[in-house]
């Protein structure tokens, strides 16, 4: 299992390698610029990878995706939540379930410096998800 950038997979395997596997259905591309090397169903994971790597670079998972990552319980939800630095662009179309956020601060003290994949912390991923949430009950 393993979701990747379409440029990681051809500095690993080569382009050719690359096409030729997503052309014999093997691998999929569920999102421009990024491969999958399997054709089954992607699972919870690998989905929010697909839209973590579809967005700016230095982007992170937040809210209650970052702490989903971090194993708390109790908040489910069927999108995923990512940060990006101020002033990128918005992710593609055709990424469905994927709410994009924009922040001044994705610095050391926000995000994991080493955990993958990159997420905030979770004290920062609890103040994002009660702000971004649409009642003052749920917050």
């Amino acid at each position: 299992m393993s979701v990747m950038r379409t440029g990681t997979a051809v500095a690993t395997h080569g382009r050719s390698a690359v096409r030729h596997a997503i052309a014999a259905g093997r691998w999929q591309r569920p999102a421009r610029g990024v491969v999958v090397d399997h054709s089954g169903p992607l699972s919870r994971q690998e989905l929010d990878l697909v839209r973590l790597h579809v967005c700016a670079p230095g982007s992170a998972l937040a809210g209650l995706s970052a702490l989903r990552v971090d194993r708390f319980e109790g908040f489910e939800t069927s999108h995923t939540d990512v940060v990006q630095p101020e002033g990128s662009n918005r992710p593609g179309p055709g990424v469905i379930g994927l709410r994009p956020h924009w922040s001044t601060e994705l610095s050391d003290a926000d995000v994991h410096p080493t955990r993958q994949p990159r997420r905030t912390r979770p004290a920062r991923s609890v103040v994002d998800a009660a702000a971004w949430t649409t009642s003052d009950r749920h917050a």
